[in-house]
This record gives structure tokens, C-alpha cells and sequence, in this order.
């Protein structure tokens, strides 16, 4: 199937609600000048996957195996993202590429996403990774997802799991992700980071009504912390990770066995995780991250725990 902006397996551009369960696409999915997913290729309103699968390959200037780009969830309280594999090959011609969603930029809400699979290789520049190659929502809650595919990419973040954590996004947990590929830059090409779970989280983001970052103790109706008032600043959590690929940086900046860099304020950091993976460069090279820099204008340096992690390599 071949588009020449929009192009998906099941949807190429969904304005509405839509709710895809048990989808299945078998077939190549090519978009000429725009994005491309295997399932959905953009949605601008409230969207659903729950047990899909994308066996085809899918090529696109943005591309992905489920959703090329996902910018809204309107109409959703908790949008979920459950039991989602990829098994095609995703090739960005000049954006962002992952192997389940390539640009998730939600406004608000607490997303939930669990048990998201990728057995296929993904090319790209910009943001590429296995999972997610770019994450911007309120609150994120990113559980049991596992790369199996090759990682390449060139200018911002190659990754495994995630690409980057970027803006407003204030509080995210990743907890039992693994990632089994290799991670490496295109040939003759530069990254900027690089991450067997995470690229980069470099948007630490503190509000000026609440200088002292007092953590929000409003809580919804599954007691995760609510931010829709915006008064509190970024927290990420890594626990119970792993990361047995290779990561091939040499010519990048920051390479982390978990995460390249690291620059949110936490309370609990990085906790239980394992990296035995070869790390192959980079100007600065972590068994577990390649830089901690956790700083905001306003409150100042901030405190990053790393507790019972292991590093083999």
C-alpha cells in the first residue's frame, strides 16, 4: 500500500475515536512525503490499540510498526496501549522511526503502555528506537517492553526502548523493559545519544508558581500522581531493566547501557537495572548512563539515585 502523505495498514488519518483490537497487517506500507504506520498512520483524536500485530514492512519520512504519530487523545480519560508487536522492518527517509509508535505528543492524561514487542530492524534519523521514538506526555507509565531488532540511526537518539523523554512530560516509570538488539549509528553518521532503554531524557521542566518543586500529591482513581495543574517538576523512574545489546557509538556524545542522559529530577533514579551489553565508544560511555546533568533554572541541581545496578561489560 503506498500513500502519498498519510499511510496506514487499517487507518491513515484518524481524526475521531477510534479503538483497534486483535488488527492484524500483513502487508508493505509506504508513505511518499509523509507518515507511514502499520496499523494507523496519524491520529488527531482519541485512539485505542489493544492486541495488534504489524508484519509488514513500513517506509515513510515518519514511520512506525503500529502508529506513525499519535497528537491527540481527546475524548480519553487513560488512553492505554496495550499488547502490541511489530515484526516488519521500519525505514524513516528523513524523521523520526520506531518499531510500535514513532511520536507520541500527548498534552494531558496518564497514558499507559505494557507489553509492547518489536522484532524488526528500523533505520532513521532524528528520534529512532525499538519501542518509542519520541515521548512527550503529561504522565507516562511504560511497562514489559522488550526490542529484539537492530537500532540505526543518525543526529539525535538511537535507543531500544525509548528515544527521548522530551518537554512538558512531568512524570514517567519505565519498569521491566529489555532490549536485546544492537544499537548503532547509520554509517559515516553522528548521534547524539544513545541508550539500550532510553536515548536521552534532557528536559528537566520546573514550573515558576512552585519554585520549590513540591512533588503533587493529587492522585487519580489508580493512585498515580495528577499533573494537569502543571505545579510540580519532571520526575523518571528506570527499575528492573535490562539491556543485553550492543551499543556502537563511537562517534556519539552520550552512551549509556540504560539510559545516554539522564536529566530529570527523581526521587528514586534508576533502580534494579542491568546492562551486559558491549558498549563500543562515545565521548562519554556508561555501563549504566553516560551523564547525569539534573538542572533547572529555577530550583537548581537536583539529586539522582542509582541503586542495585549492575554493569558486566
Amino acid at each position: 500500500m503506498e500513500g502519498t502523505y498519510y499511510a496506514g495498514g487499517m487507518l491513515a488519518l484518524s481524526k475521531g475515536t477510534a479503538t483497534l483490537t486483535n488488527c492484524v497487517n500483513n502487508g508493505n506500507i509506504t508513505s511518499d512525503n509523509g507518515t507511514a504506520g502499520g496499523l494507523v498512520g496519524v491520529s488527531t483524536g482519541a485512539v485505542t490499540f489493544t492486541n495488534c500485530q504489524n508484519y509488514g514492512n513500513v517506509t515513510g519520512i515518519t514511520a512506525a510498526g503500529i502508529c506513525g504519530n499519535i497528537a491527540s487523545t481527546s475524548g480519553i480519560v487513560k488512553p492505554f496501549y496495550s499488547d502490541l508487536t511489530n515484526y516488519g522492518n521500519i525505514t524513516s527517509t528523513g524523521g523520526r522511526a520506531a518499531g510500535v509508535l514513532a511520536d507520541l505528543s500527548i498534552s494531558y492524561g496518564n497514558i499507559t503502555l505494557s507489553n509492547l514487542r518489536n522484532f524488526g530492524n528500523v533505520t532513521g534519523s532524528g528520534d529512532v528506537a525499538g519501542i518509542i521514538s519520541y515521548l512527550q506526555v503529561d504522565s507516562a507509565y511504560i511497562t514489559n517492553c522488550v526490542n529484539n531488532g537492530d537500532i540505526s540511526g543518525s543526529d539525535s537518539t538511537v535507543s531500544g526502548i525509548i528515544g527521548k523523554i522530551a518537554g512538558k512530560t512531568l512524570y514517567a516509570e519505565i519498569s521491566d523493559c529489555k532490549n536485546a538488539g544492537t544499537i548503532k549509528t547509520n554509517e559515516n553518521q553522528i548521534v547524539q545519544y544513545m541508550g539500550g532503554i532510553i536515548a536521552a531524557a534532557p528536559d528537566t521542566f520546573c514550573v515558576a508558581i512552585s519554585p520549590t518543586c513540591n512533588f503533587n500529591t493529587a492522585k487519580d482513581h489508580d493512585n498515580r500522581p495528577l499533573f494537569n495543574d502543571r505545579v510540580t517538576c519532571t520526575k523518571l523512574q528506570i527499575s528492573n531493566c535490562t539491556n543485553i545489546g550492543k551499543i556502537l557509538g563511537s562517534s556519539s556524545t552520550y552512551v549509556g547501557g540504560i539510559i545516554g542522559l539522564f536529566n530529570y529530577t527523581t526521587d528514586k533514579g534508576i533502580t534494579n537495572c542491568v546492562n551486559s551489553g558491549i558498549i563500543g565508544g562515545g565521548a562519554n560511555a556508561g555501563g549504566i548512563t553516560g551523564s547525569i546533568y539534573n538542572y533547572d533554572t529555577i530550583a537548581g541541581f537536583f539529586s539522582v539515585n542509582i541503586n542495585k545496578c549492575i554493569n558486566t561489560n
